[in-house]
């Protein structure tokens, strides 16, 4: 859906998308099915006829649980597993005059996944990002382009867990080892 919310000044747009695998075979399923959902939304300012902000995100989620009945003899009776991810930016476009313009832009991210295998093995990761950049371009003569900037950003990484020694030869309802929870920046 897409439309001005103030005509030739503010504009917005939403997205918002779905599998139906799941809703289709539902729990009576012989094998996994992946249920995924995403969305998407942009909001755009006409501050003036030289600046333009914007505001957009992108968030999805995508998420996958198996549980089987009757499971041979050193499997695991299920299987989980997600992944949630959510991205935004803010983007300041400016037109200093005819020849230079600039493009600034703010930027957040975070992911977050885990899984779950029977009863030992589990595992979640969060990563977060934030950051800043700065685009100018400066137009010499028609056929000449000066284009400059900078980036810069900070990223983070956490990681905790279970999983055993050895995976192969391990009973699935059966814990054996803890990862600790680690933080790498």
């Amino acid at each position: 859906m897409e439309g001005p919310l103030v005509k030739d000044k503010v504009s917005a747009m939403i997205s918002i998308r779905k599998t139906y695998l799941d809703l289709i075979l539902g729990d009576d399923a012989e094998f996994p099915t992946t249920n995924i959902f995403d969305g998407t939304y942009k909001v755009a300012w006409k501050i003036n006829d030289k600046q333009k902000a914007t505001l957009s995100g992108l968030s999805s989620l995508e998420k996958l649980d198996f549980v089987a009945p009757n499971p041979e003899p050193g499997m695991p009776n299920e299987m989980n597993t997600s992944s949630l991810a959510h991205n935004q930016s803010f983007q300041l476009q400016s037109f200093w005059y005819e020849r230079f313009y600039t493009n600034l832009s703010i930027y957040h991210a975070t992911t977050t996944s885990n899984f779950t295998i029977g009863n030992n093995m589990s595992m979640d990761l969060i990563g977060t990002e934030v950051g800043l950049r700065e685009d100018a371009t400066f137009e010499i003569l028609n056929n000449h382009t000066l284009a400059f900037g900078f980036e810069t950003g900070l990223n983070s990484f956490r990681n905790k867990g279970n999983m055993p020694l050895d995976p192969s030869v391990v009973d699935f309802n059966d814990t054996t080892f803890v990862l600790r929870d680690i933080g790498i920046k």
